[in-house]
């Protein structure tokens, strides 16, 4: 590889890093933290040049005492508003404010409380905090602090990503500048002061960008109809378990220093310290992306998996060459601080530093578990994770120093990652092997949902969506159709259905045909992030596979007076090509990895249909054989599950589903073979049914199978991950169209 290709390339992919906006979210973050920590290292690098070992003990202490205080007392208000602003629209601005107000208030108050029993709890920083002016200006720094912390994810949760790491580099330049300033008059304060005067001048100016340009912008920005303010319970019941986690991670980071330093000594505590906020600069980049994870998955939680691989990919790739370079230059790096922190403190950074890897699970699964407010998850996650760090601490460090701190929370953190990967495989091994009647959804949540209409059994149908479906009767006795989604997946898709149905019904033009459509009856929100929606039963049974080829017109003749809502001819756009081929393109290859594998199906897909004049109008979407029902005699009397549907969209792909879904005799079962038989093409028989829908000219066959094939694989992760992890789907479904589209 030459100089110029492998700048060529690299320009690329930093290209499609940039354009990707989960990624750019979170690489800027990452960014802030780089940036932050930098400046924290030298930060800390004068704070042991200019002071003495026992004094940055102190300092550091009195430090983490104000974050830990802040950090308790704002009831972790910071994950709500990245999880509620972002769909918040107009009501930003109150949003903050409240949270600020809040925050601050209970900050102000538990710091005061912290000061009048300072003797008791923590004795080594009474001399330092003791005195009446230090005293006040540590209550206003906790108050701070806690606005401090906000501001992050309300920036992020605006939109204005880009000023985290201006804000925080301001914050990290200004106290570099002030601890060296305080050095000569201020020898026993000058680290406590310099942070506390650095972070008010920085709270001060963003707090004023916040309100005067970027919640003004993200406001005008929101489109009318697609706001969301949460109602208080919401809020509550959202921040309720999310604050006991809360509670945890800062008791397990902030609280860790201070035992430490009740432990040891002072000396030694000021070595752990340094590692330690080494240790969390690392743990900075998994939060970064999580942060990106949840502003992202709450405005598509359809996409919420893939947007965690994706963010689980970029982390490590950030994370592991960092950890390896701290491993290797340990002895080094801390020779810089002098010879006291060399002599004592390598093994404890390395062990540190390891423990970040396991971290970036912990943090990634506790954000997706937030942007599907699986909040026992989080409590369960980060209280065990604390509990595992503070008592290892406790029993470790007395026989091994600080050592045993840092392997505390190395094994503590490979404990629960371990554990969380091991659940995930299980949970992947389970959708590879079984399709579950219940779809995946947990038999309480069915229970649940049951219960909100106080409807009764009958029986579970099997299901490979990420949704369960159960035939219920009501208390009167009329029978109905029971779903309920746990996934992210899953309760989007629930949602999308309603919305489709009810649209349908409400056309007048579609008359009598609208009988063919469940009738939405009940839907909502079940306890633990899931939802359900109840629609009718209507009459008949799913075409048998063998029997549905002989039913094509039927099924054809029934889905006609659907395509001819809205009918129109366009031709086909840029917005029509990413929809139809770049979007399911990259879906597929995010969730299989296929690097690339796609491109040149894209490209001729796009050159085959760029400007060519198409039929569009409503679509099913998922218009095969296991959606159409049928009376005894073969006349349709039902079709469904609505939750693909798309208005104005290519007319043909649902013609061409059903044809290759309804295979003729000697065909192979599997889909994507069917894609992939040499030489295939449409039959006369099969012209003559397509040939009504392709009112602008005909679409060449090849480019419409490879069309449907796209869009069905693609629809297919839409509805459950099982299909990502499955590889014996994969190898009769994908591969094959690959190889055929590869070798022709």
């Amino acid at each position: 590889m030459t100089v110029v290709e492998l700048v060529t390339g690299t320009r690329q992919r930093l290209h499609g890093v940039w354009q990707e906006s989960l990624a750019r979210t979170g690489h800027l973050l990452v960014a802030n933290s780089v940036l932050t920590a930098g400046a924290g290292v030298l930060y800390w690098l004068l704070a042991a040049r200019l002071y003495l070992p026992a004094v940055v003990g102190v300092n550091s202490a009195a430090i983490s005492a104000m974050m830990l205080l802040a950090g308790a007392a704002q009831l972790n208000l910071m994950s709500a508003l990245l999880r509620f602003l972002p769909t918040s629209g107009r009501a930003a601005g109150r949003m903050i404010r409240n949270a600020y107000l809040v925050g601050a208030g209970l900050s102000g108050v538990v710091a005061v409380g912290f000061l009048l029993g300072l003797r008791f709890w923590a004795p080594a920083l009474t001399g330092l905090l003791g005195p009446i002016p230090n005293a006040a200006g540590f209550v206003v720094a906790t108050m701070l602090w806690a606005m401090f912390v906000m501001q992050d994810n309300a920036l992020v949760a605006v939109k204005r990503a880009a000023a985290v790491p201006v804000e925080n580099l301001a914050f990290a330049l200004l106290k570099i500048v002030l601890i060296v300033v305080m050095s000569a008059s201020l020898a026993g304060s000058g680290v406590w002061l310099s942070w506390a005067a650095a972070m008010a001048v920085t709270v001060t100016g963003t707090t004023t960008y916040i309100f005067r340009r970027a919640v003004p912008a993200f406001a005008r920005a929101s489109v009318p109809g697609t706001e969301h303010v949460p109602s208080l319970r919401e809020v509550e019941r959202f921040v309720g378990p999310d604050y006991v986690g809360a509670l945890a991670w800062i008791a397990g980071t902030s609280l860790l220093p201070l035992l430490v330093l009740d432990l040891t000594s002072r000396r030694q505590a000021a070595v752990f310290a340094l590692a330690w906020t080494i240790c969390l600069a690392l743990y900075q980049v998994p939060i970064a992306f999580g942060q990106s994870l949840v502003a992202h998955g709450v405005r598509a939680q359809d996409q919420l998996d893939n947007y965690y691989r994706q963010s689980m990919r970029h982390t490590l790739r950030l994370l592991v060459p960092v950890v390896v370079l701290i491993v290797a230059l340990a002895p080094l790096g801390l020779s810089f601080f002098g010879d006291w922190y060399a002599d004592n403190g390598v093994t404890t950074l390395r062990l540190l530093a390891l423990s970040a890897v396991p971290n970036v699970v912990v943090d990634l699964a506790v954000s997706r578990a937030r942007v599907a407010r699986r909040m026992t998850t989080v409590v369960v996650v980060l209280v065990t994770l604390s509990a595992l760090v503070l008592s290892l601490t406790v029993v470790l460090v007395p026989h091994m120093g600080i050592v045993g701190a840092a392997a505390a929370a190395l094994v503590a953190q490979s404990g629960v990652g371990g554990a969380l990967l091991v659940r995930d495989w299980a949970a992947g091994a389970r959708r590879r092997v079984l399709r579950s009647k219940r779809g995946g959804v947990p038999s309480p949540m069915v229970r649940a949902a049951l219960k909100k209409g106080k409807w009764q059994h009958e029986r579970a149908l099997a299901t490979v969506s990420d949704t369960a479906v159960v035939m219920v009767r009501a208390p009167r006795g009329e029978s109905a159709v029971l779903r309920v989604a746990a996934t992210g997946n899953g309760v989007a898709s629930l949602y999308r259905e309603r919305e489709v149905l009810s649209r349908l019904r409400s056309e007048e033009r579609l008359g009598e045909w609208r009988a063919l459509l469940p009738v939405p009856l009940d839907s909502g929100e079940v306890k633990g992030g899931g939802a359900f929606l109840v629609t009718s039963r209507l009459p008949g049974r799913c075409v048998p596979l063998p029997q549905a080829r002989s039913l094509t017109s039927a099924a054809i003749s029934a889905v006609t007076p659907l395509h001819g809502l809205s009918r129109t001819v366009r031709a086909v756009d840029g917005a029509m090509l990413d929809e139809w081929v770049d979007a399911p393109a990259r879906r597929i290859s995010e969730a299989m990895s296929l690097n690339g594998s796609l491109d040149g199906l894209v490209a001729s897909l796009r050159r085959d249909l760029a400007g060519r004049w198409v039929t569009l109008g409503w679509t099913h979407g998922d218009f095969h054989p296991g959606n159409l029902l049928i009376d005894a005699s073969g006349q349709v009397t039902g079709i469904v599950d609505w939750s693909q549907a798309r208005e104005q969209d290519l007319v043909a792909l649902d013609i061409a589903f059903w044809l290759l879904t309804a295979p003729d005799a000697g065909q192979p079962r599997d889909f994507g073979a069917r894609v992939a038989e040499p030489d295939r093409n449409w039959t006369p028989a099969e012209s003559c049914l397509l040939d009504p829908v392709m009112d602008g000219g005909p679409i060449p066959a090849r480019t419409l199978l490879l069309l449907t094939w796209l869009r069905h694989v693609a629809d297919n992760f839409a509805k459950s991950d099982r299909y990502a992890h499955s590889l014996l789907w994969a190898r009769r479904n994908v591969y094959p169209v690959l190889r055929q589209v590869t070798d022709g």
